[in-house]
């Protein structure tokens, strides 16, 4: 048999709590979805790209490659994996460069190389080489000009320099170093 006890205040204060929490539960509406950033999307991509271009007298001028280019229209760039450069020049040996990923700025003509970034160039036959490595660099194509505000080495047979931020002609093998600059030389 069930026995109705009188409820203390405790017991009753306790319920009283219990209902009114369990009934605003009810009340409470449904949050708002957070506005979220349209997705990017791609219009086309290539997989194993391979492009040669050559110059006025049928020599190829540049080899470029990567493993996949995504293009995105509505911003006017495409993003690149593992891009893979080679820049000829009638009197100098070939660059080689080389980065973990890219962006290729289609009002610019520019790409922005991330990661390990590596451009190189030996001399056929020689000891002499040039190695420079960051971890950003911005390549202009048509001028051949390798830019960044970060730090940046250049290595060489007989010496090794140091900056933070560079501009260096591929064609001309002019270096500028911005600041922070150190530099030592091996004879």
């Amino acid at each position: 048999m069930l026995s109705l006890r009188p409820l203390r205040t405790q017991h009753l204060l306790m319920l009283l709590l219990i209902l009114a929490v369990g009934g605003s539960w009810y009340l409470i509406p449904d949050p708002l979805p957070s506005p979220r950033e349209p997705s990017r999307q791609s219009d086309y991509y290539f997989v194993e790209f391979d492009r040669k271009q050559m110059d006025q007298q049928g020599k190829i001028s540049s080899v470029f490659r990567a493993e996949r280019i995504d293009h995105y229209p509505a911003d006017k760039m495409s993003e690149l994996v593992q891009p893979r450069a080679i820049t000829y020049s009638p009197a100098q040996p070939p660059w080689f460069i080389r980065a973990d990923s890219a962006t290729q700025w289609e009002a610019e003509n520019q790409l922005t190389l991330r990661g390990d970034v590596v451009a190189n160039q030996r001399y056929q036959g020689e000891n002499r080489f040039t190695l420079i490595e960051s971890e950003q660099l911005q390549m202009i194509m048509e001028k051949k000009l390798l830019t960044t505000r970060r730090p940046i080495t250049f290595t060489t047979e007989h010496s090794s320099s140091t900056a933070t931020g560079a501009n260096a002609s591929l064609d001309s093998g002019r270096i500028i170093l911005l600041k922070n600059a150190a530099s030592h030389f091996d004879p």
